[in-house]
């Protein structure tokens, strides 16, 4: 680097080569004070022409002070331009950082007030949802309450139309979601119960659970069961015997029944015998424990007042 050198906003002094130039010059004219000395020393015995035609040297000594002076006062400049020029720089940065932080505030007050927004949004949101299922939940339960009478009165509805068809004034309808057959109707159940939860359904619906009596009612009703399981009323739980739920005993005919069975099974883990009957998939009868959940089969006379199934 050298003595001067020049940037975009000031102009740098090198203050050591500054102070290094100083003390060779300095250095120099010490010399050329001990050169004279020697001279002088060793020409004592020269001649007076010589002595005339010497010339006297220059204070070298208060040359080199001045040089010194010169120097330091230009150091001290020096020094004084770089404190203001840092200082300045300083101020300079101070700024930009109070105008940085101020661009920062000003971004985070605007997301607080992005949040805030969204969150009250949200809110309002909610509470129109919870608004909405509530309304919901009174009109299905206000659906569910007039569901019954609306069957009953499309029942009506149905049953008029038929007698008009078949024009019997005197013709007697099943209930809607039952089937009309040989004077009764028949429910077919499509969900699971035990035996025992099967048979109470029937009950509090004015039927009871399947008693057949014929082969030709056998035929129809499995023509509507194959190839699911439903329960049907026959039993030997009561007294050991199969009897049908209307007390009518039953008399085994293997041919009715899946090969081995009735087995009165009791590896099952369930506890105790297989009690109940119910149609296997081919329409054949099984014996199995009666908490099973299979579907059923209900029926009543055509005549009886029987309640329309909701499931």
């Amino acid at each position: 680097m050298g003595l001067f050198w020049a940037s975009p906003d000031y102009l740098y002094i090198n203050p050591v080569q500054l102070l290094t130039l100083a003390m060779k010059d300095d250095t120099n004219g010490a010399v050329a004070v001990t050169n004279n000395y020697h001279d002088d020393f060793h020409n004592t015995e020269s001649s007076d022409d010589q002595a005339f035609w010497r010339k006297e040297d220059k204070p070298t000594a208060s040359t080199s002070r001045w040089r010194l002076y010169v120097v330091y006062s230009l150091i001290a400049i020096v020094l004084m331009a770089l404190i203001i020029t840092v200082a300045m720089n300083n101020g300079q940065a101070s700024g930009r950082f109070s105008a940085l932080e101020e661009s920062l505030t000003s971004i985070n007050n605007t997301y607080q007030a992005l949040i805030s927004s969204v969150e009250n949004k949200d809110v309002a949101n909610r509470q129109e949802i919870n608004r909405l299922q509530f309304s919901l939940l009174i009109m299905q339960k206000n659906w569910i309450k007039s569901l019954p009478e609306l069957e009953n009165q499309l029942s009506e509805f149905k049953c008029s139309l038929m007698r008009l068809m078949r024009n019997d004034t005197n013709m007697e309808c099943c209930p809607l979601g039952w089937v009309a057959y040989s004077s009764h109707c028949y429910f077919f159940s499509g969900e699971g119960m035990s035996w025992y939860s099967s048979r109470d359904s029937c009950v509090s619906h004015g039927a009871s659970l399947l008693v057949l009596k014929s082969p030709a009612e056998k035929h129809f009703v499995i023509s509507r069961t194959m190839p699911m399981f439903y329960w049907l009323g026959l039993s030997d739980e009561r007294t050991g015997e199969w009897e049908w739920l209307d007390g009518t005993p039953y008399t085994v005919m293997r041919s009715e029944w899946m090969p081995g069975q009735p087995d009165d099974w009791r590896l099952h883990g369930l506890g105790g015998g297989e009690d109940c009957a119910h149609f296997h998939r081919d329409g054949r009868y099984n014996d199995d424990h009666c908490s099973r959940r299979y579907r059923y089969v209900c029926k009543a006379p055509i005549s009886a007042n029987l309640k329309p199934f909701t499931d």
